[in-house]
């Protein structure tokens, strides 16, 4: 069963893709059967009024469930993760960011966190850089983040 907090996120968002949608048609004004304006911000709606959003969410969240699929947490933003000032300094490590190279993992046993193939900029060497936790492909090379970087040490 999803957490309530997920449920009221993602119904806020139906409701708000849904008013754009009909203002797109050119509608302006939608009343609930009791009378109440639905056109409005979500954190306006009566109790009853957010539970028309609620209920198809529930159930297509119970739908991904039932299919045995699983919803995971958005990573944290960039900002509040510590090695974006590596990532600010060092955005040039790789001779290019090619997007289309296969993503993989770190293979230290501390870290696994996930990076991409390529080459330095500097010698042309083959190496791994940084995913960040958004999907971005950085240009940092992935030792200066590796949370097993001992291992790179001779």
């Amino acid at each position: 069963m999803a957490a309530p907090e997920l449920i009221e996120s993602i119904s806020a968002r139906v409701h708000e893709a849904w008013v754009e949608a009909k203002r797109g048609r050119g509608v302006e004004s939608r009343l609930s059967q009791g009378g109440e304006q639905l056109m409005v911000p979500y954190e306006d709606l009566s109790e009853d009024a957010k539970e028309l959003d609620r209920a198809p969410v529930r159930a297509v969240l119970a739908a991904v469930e039932a299919v045995g699929a699983v919803i995971v947490e958005p990573p944290a933003a960039a900002a509040d993760d510590p090695r974006q000032a590596v990532w600010d300094r060092y955005p040039n490590d790789a001779r290019e960011i090619l997007r289309d190279a296969v993503a993989t993992r770190c293979t230290g046993r501390k870290c696994q966190a996930p990076v991409w193939r390529g080459v330095t900029a500097a010698k042309g060497v083959p190496t791994v850089f940084d995913i960040k936790p958004n999907g971005e492909y950085s240009g940092t090379n992935h030792w200066r983040t590796c949370l097993d970087r001992d291992r790179f040490r001779r």
